[in-house]
């Protein structure tokens, strides 16, 4: 959209939803989603950052008032998708990288 509404060469604009968690929150909902149940979750250490930013919100008003943009999905829609995305990829029987 930045490109075909009136293009402001230079200008940086942030993107995103108006929605915020954390990665906790989504593996939560996606749990919560599943037919499985009985799921163990574990963390491992070696992946954990040692310092990271508590929340970032980006700022989209800008983005928005320039394109007159809008999310179309919510978060639970959105969830709801990639669940399904990943039960059909694992149904077709995809390999997938393993540590």
């Amino acid at each position: 959209m930045l490109l075909t509404v009136n293009p402001q060469a230079g200008e940086a604009y942030n993107i995103g939803g108006s929605y915020t968690c954390t990665v906790g929150d989504v593996l939560d909902t996606l749990l919560e989603k599943s037919t499985c149940r009985g799921i163990k979750v574990e963390v491992d250490p070696d992946r954990l950052r040692p310092i990271d930013a508590d929340l970032q919100v980006p700022d989209t008003r800008k983005f928005t008032t320039h394109t007159g943009w809008a999310p179309e999905y919510n978060y639970d829609q959105t969830m709801t998708d990639l669940l399904a995305y990943w039960r059909a990829r694992v149904a077709r029987g995809t390999r997938f990288l393993a540590r």
